[in-house]
C-alpha cells in the first residue's frame, strides 16, 4: 500500500518531466537528418542555454518549499508575492546572460568549435533561441509553483497535451516543409519547441491568477 502511494503521488510528475524530456529527444530526431553541422549546433546551442539556465532551475527549487510553506500556513497573499519577488530577481539573474548570447554568439560557439567549421551557422540560431528561452524559463518556474501547491495535474496535463498535440505535429510538419535556407528552417524547428512552452507558461500563469491552485494543498 505503501508502494502504490508514493507510486500515485508519484507519476503526476513523472509524466511531466518525461513530456518535455522525450521534447528533447524528439527535436533532435528533427534536426539530426540536417547532417552533422545541426546536430553539433543543436548540441552546443542546447549547452550554452543549460548553462544560462542555472538560476532558474535553483528557483525553481527554492520557490516549491516558500510557496509550499505559504500555503500550508495559509497565507495566500504570501505566496503570491514570492512568486513575484523571485521570478524577478531570477529574471535579473538570468536575462544578462542570455542577451551575451545573444550579441556574442560566434565569440561563444568558437570555444567548442576551435575548427569554426559550424559557428556561422550555429551564430544564426543562437541569438533567437536565447530571447525564446524566457518562454521556457517562465513555465519552469511557474509549474514549481504549482507544485508547491500540489496541483500537479495541472502541470502533467499542461505540459503533455502542449507537447504531444502542438509541439509534435508543428515540428514535423516544418522538418518536411521544403526551405531554401537550411539555417531558418532550423530555427522555426528548434523556435516551435520554446512556442510550445511559451503555451504551457500562459496556462500556468491563468491558473495562478485565478487562484483556484491555491486550495490544492488544504
Amino acid at each position: 500500500k505503501k508502494a502504490l502511494h508514493i507510486l500515485s503521488l508519484s507519476w503526476p510528475i513523472i509524466i511531466d518531466k518525461s513530456s518535455i524530456s522525450l521534447s528533447y529527444v524528439w527535436l533532435l530526431g528533427m534536426v539530426a537528418s540536417f547532417g552533422e553541422q545541426s546536430i553539433a549546433t543543436f548540441d552546443v546551442v542546447k549547452n550554452l542555454e543549460r548553462f544560462a539556465f542555472n538560476p532558474a532551475v535553483a528557483s525553481a527549487a527554492i520557490i516549491t518549499f516558500l510557496v509550499s510553506n505559504a500555503l500550508g500556513a495559509r497565507d495566500n497573499e504570501g505566496a503570491m508575492a514570492n512568486i513575484k519577488k523571485i521570478y524577478l530577481l531570477t529574471f535579473l539573474t538570468v536575462a544578462p546572460v542570455f542577451f551575451l548570447l545573444c550579441f556574442n554568439a560566434s565569440y561563444c560557439i568558437s570555444f567548442f568549435d576551435p575548427l569554426h567549421k559550424f559557428t556561422d551557422f550555429a551564430a544564426l540560431i543562437l541569438p533567437p533561441i536565447s530571447l525564446l528561452i524566457i518562454f521556457d524559463f517562465t513555465q519552469v518556474f511557474l509549474a514549481a509553483a504549482l507544485r508547491g501547491a500540489g496541483d500537479v495535474k495541472t502541470v502533467m496535463w499542461t505540459r503533455f497535451f502542449a507537447c504531444a498535440g502542438f509541439f509534435v505535429p508543428v515540428s514535423w510538419i516544418l522538418k518536411h516543409m521544403h526551405f531554401t535556407n537550411k539555417a531558418l528552417q532550423f530555427g522555426l524547428i528548434y523556435g516551435s519547441f520554446y512556442l510550445t512552452t511559451g503555451i504551457i507558461g500562459l496556462v500556468f500563469l491563468k491558473r495562478i491568477q485565478s487562484r483556484k491552485w491555491q486550495k490544492q494543498n488544504v
